[in-house]
């Protein structure tokens, strides 16, 4: 009997923010880190930490300017669970 394992996570920002352009969230699981919850594949801490700081446009046809902002939806001490994607440059994460 073979073990599965997981995919490495995704480091790539601009594919994690089609997937969520496309409707997935982004949950910071604990202990295991952050996870895109519909796919239930793992995301490097480095790729969210870019889409946290926003990003102002993209190449091609995919979505423009956002950033990553809470759902405030904390289980742990008021930290926020679950984070989506939101256009433009007014939402600012805590």
């Amino acid at each position: 009997m073979s073990e599965t394992t997981d995919p490495p996570p995704l480091t790539d920002p601009i594919e994690i923010l089609r997937l969520l352009h496309a409707g997935d969230r982004l949950a910071h699981c604990h202990p295991i880190g952050w996870r895109l919850l519909s796919g239930d594949l793992a995301v490097s801490e480095t790729a969210v930490n870019a889409l946290k700081r926003g990003v102002t446009r993209m190449a091609g046809d995919g979505p423009g300017g956002g950033r990553l902002v809470p759902l405030d939806d904390g289980l742990f001490g008021g930290f926020s669970q679950t984070w989506m994607w939101a256009e433009g440059g007014t939402a600012v994460p805590p």
